[in-house]
Order: structure tokens, then C-alpha cells, then sequence
């Protein structure tokens, strides 16, 4: 028997590009940024970490992150209950099925892609009475944990979506209307997270010249007062 067709859909073409500047590989900007000196990545993962987690329980977020990572990765229903604490609509059972098997099969798409389908879908569908935009932002951490092979954050997605909140909003409900295509928000995901890492990029650098000059300064002080 044919399996269910999937509610959203999208097009791979138009999202190659941004995928591949965003996701793990050769000369990406993740993959720099991990390449970075210990002390640097330790000082930019508690940074991006506190504004990852503004406005969700942080121990909650950790274990999600932490969930990611574990062994025979698989978001269920219970897992959804956990992070949310309320109630699922009962004539929500069935498309939260559906959308879970999307979550957990590797073989839909691209695991970025993925993301970004799960946490729309998750919202439009407002399967809980209330904290679905947590819930959502709790399985987006799951998720991107699972693709990074990290559970730590060093880039901070929600802060971009905080500070673009008006396109944020506008990108998910222009596409989950209308004929269901996601090309536009996934790419708005995708744009947002590559903001975001680059964001933690620059503070490194700067910080990093800031710390050059200072030593310089030192330098040019200590041969003063050797005169």
C-alpha cells in the first residue's frame, strides 16, 4: 500500500545554495567555527546558550539538547509531552503521528530540512492548549543536536528570529497556507541560522582583535617604562 503523501512540501533547488554554506562540511561556516581555540568555543557556547534559551526552563532545553544526542534517536510522543506538560488535543493524535514519523525518518530529507518542516508543522498544528511555540523551539534543539552531533549551542537561531520577528512571523504564515510550500520559511530557517553562526563568528573576531591591540598596547607601555 502507498505511504500517505506528506502534508507540506518544498523545492530542493531552491535551497541547495543556503544549505550547503549553513550545514557540516568542508569549509562551512559550522565546521570553522568548531575548529576554533578551546577557551574562544567554551566563552561563544555560554553566550549563544543564554539567548538560545530565553524564555524556556534551561534545564529543560539542556536535556532536550542532551536527548538529541542519545542513542537511537527518536522524538515521540512522550518526548513532546515532556517538554509542552499540557494536554494533546485529541484530534490532534493523528497528525502528530504523522508528523513525528517524518521527524524520525532519516531518509525524508536533510536533516536541517527536516527541522525546519518539524517546527513549523508543530506550531501550525497547535496540538497542546498552550506553550506550543516552546514546544517547537524544544524540538528544534533536539533536532539540531542530533545533525551537529553536539549538544552544546554556539549560535543562538531564536535570537535572529527575536530581532527579524515581524519577517519571522510573516514567513511562517505565508507558507503554511495557501498550496502547503515550505520553500520560503525553510530558506527564512536556514538564512536565520546562517545569521546566527556568523554572528557568533564576528564577536570571536573582534573580541580576538580587541585582545591583539591590548596585548600591543602592553607591549608599547612596558618598553615606555623601560626608559
Amino acid at each position: 500500500m502507498a505511504s500517505k503523501p506528506l502534508k507540506y512540501h518544498w523545492n530542493n533547488d531552491e535551497l541547495i545554495d543556503i544549505l550547503a554554506r549553513v550545514c557540516f562540511a568542508e569549509g562551512s561556516l559550522l565546521t570553522d567555527m568548531l575548529h576554533l581555540p578551546e577557551n574562544r568555543y567554551n566563552q561563544m557556547r555560554a553566550n549563544a546558550q543564554d539567548k538560545e534559551f530565553i524564555g524556556l526552563n534551561s534545564d529543560i532545553a539542556r536535556r532536550a539538547c542532551e536527548y538529541g544526542m542519545g542513542t537511537g534517536f527518536d522524538i515521540t510522543m512522550d518526548s513532546l509531552k515532556f517538554w509542552n506538560t499540557g494536554d494533546l488535543r485529541a484530534d490532534c493524535a493523528d497528525e502528530v503521528a504523522e508528523l513525528l514519523a517524518f521527524v524520525n525518518n532519516e531518509q525524508a530529507a536533510h536533516p536541517l530540512i527536516r527541522t525546519a518542516v518539524a517546527y513549523a508543522w508543530l506550531l501550525k498544528l497547535q496540538a497542546f492548549a498552550e506553550n506550543n511555540d516552546l514546544t517547537a523551539r524544544y524540538l528544534m534543539l533536539a533536532m539540531l543536536s542530533k545533525h551537529e552531533h553536539l549538544p552544546e549551542r554556539f549560535y543562538a537561531i531564536t535570537e535572529v528570529f527575536f530581532e527579524d520577528e515581524s519577517n519571522y512571523h510573516l514567513a511562517l504564515e505565508n507558507t503554511l497556507t495557501g498550496d502547503k510550500n515550505l520553500t520560503k520559511w525553510i530558506k527564512f530557517f536556514l538564512e536565520s541560522m546562517l545569521k546566527s553562526i556568523q554572528k557568533s563568528l564576528v564577536k570571536y573576531v573582534r573580541e580576538s582583535i580587541q585582545i591583539a591591540r591590548k596585548k600591543v598596547q602592553n607591549k608599547s607601555n612596558f618598553r615606555k617604562n623601560l626608559k
